[in-house]
C-alpha cells in the first residue's frame, strides 16, 4: 500500500499522564505560540479543538483561532510535555511566553443575549 498520503505521529511512550502544551505558528524561521494549556486528558485534549463548542470558551477561542490560521496557509503547532504540577507548570510557561489567547478573557455563553453578542467571539 502506498502511504505516501497519509500525515502520522508517534504515540507517546506514556499515555495516562498529565501534560502542559503550547499551541503556535511554526514559520521557517521560528514558533510564535499563542496559547498554553494543560490537561489530564493527554493528546485527547487536542480533538476539542478540531470541532470546537461555543458553549466551552476556551475550546470555541482556541479551535476558531486555529481554523483561521490553517485556513491562511499558516502551520499551527502543538509542543507539548509530561508535567508533574501541571497547573502550576501552565502558569509558568504562560507567565514567561505572554500567549495573546491566554490574555483575552473568557465568556459565559449563557449570559449572551443575542447572535450580535455571539458573533463577538
Amino acid at each position: 500500500m502506498d502511504y505516501s498520503a497519509y500525515e502520522s505521529f508517534l504515540f507517546p511512550e506514556k499515555i495516562n499522564i498529565d501534560i502542559v502544551y503550547i499551541i503556535g505558528v511554526n514559520t521557517e524561521s521560528d514558533f510564535h505560540p499563542f496559547y498554553v494549556g494543560q490537561s489530564s486528558r493527554h493528546v485527547g485534549r487536542f480533538g476539542d479543538y478540531l470541532k470546537p463548542n461555543f458553549s466551552a470558551a476556551t475550546d470555541f477561542k482556541v479551535g476558531k483561532a486555529i481554523e483561521y490560521l490553517t485556513n491562511n496557509g499558516c502551520k499551527v503547532e502543538v509542543k507539548f510535555r509530561s508535567s508533574i504540577n501541571r497547573i502550576s507548570d501552565e502558569k509558568e510557561i504562560i507567565n514567561s511566553l505572554n500567549p495573546i489567547l491566554n490574555t483575552i478573557p473568557g465568556y459565559d455563553y449563557t449570559k449572551l443575549q443575542d447572535e450580535d453578542d455571539k458573533k463577538k467571539y
